[in-house]
């Protein structure tokens, strides 16, 4: 059964993702914008929260993988990196080694999303709803999705299911 959808769970779609990932591959881009911007891509990409992705370090990178500690849960986790994911750390050298605040990421993110004309309301907590409902939207089995955010409960994972259904 679904979860219910209440609360700021409004993912990008995929045609709204690839406008972030042109401007953070633009000659245009401004540097903290690009720093800002290569961190919430990976989060799309990999569905990681703020927390853990400011924890990240290069050290952490091993090849197309992830190596770290959740900070929520405290469980070792390793995650298969896709190509984009890689993409976004080379294009972006200072990506786990100069850290931004969550709250200037946000206005950040909220800056860019005006100037490319998106009404939506973007955090970079977004980055996490984005990855959900890609992965399901691309096949994804629910259950994989639970591990891959570090859900404890299938509950909780399942409200992307109804926002997913919502869409379709």
């Amino acid at each position: 059964r679904a979860g219910s959808s209440r609360g700021n769970r409004t993912p990008l779609s995929l045609e709204e993702t690839k406008k972030f990932i042109r401007y953070y591959n633009s000659e245009f881009i401004n540097q903290t914008d690009k720093l800002t911007l290569g961190y919430f891509l990976f989060s799309c990409m990999t569905g990681l929260r703020v927390s853990d992705v400011g924890n990240l370090e290069r050290k952490n990178i091993l090849d197309e993988y992830i190596s770290f500690v959740s900070k929520k849960s405290k469980k070792d986790q390793l995650i298969n990196l896709n190509k984009l994911a890689c993409e976004i750390i080379e294009a972006e050298p200072n990506l786990f080694v100069k850290r931004v605040a969550e709250q200037t990421m946000n206005k950040t993110l909220k800056k860019v999303a005006l100037n490319m004309k998106m009404r939506k309301k973007v955090t970079f907590h977004t980055s996490r709803h984005t990855f959900a409902t890609l992965y399901l939207i691309a096949g994804g089995r629910i259950e994989n999705l639970m591990q891959l955010l570090g859900h404890k409960k299938i509950e909780t994972t399942m409200i992307y299911a109804h926002i997913v259904a919502l869409d379709a």
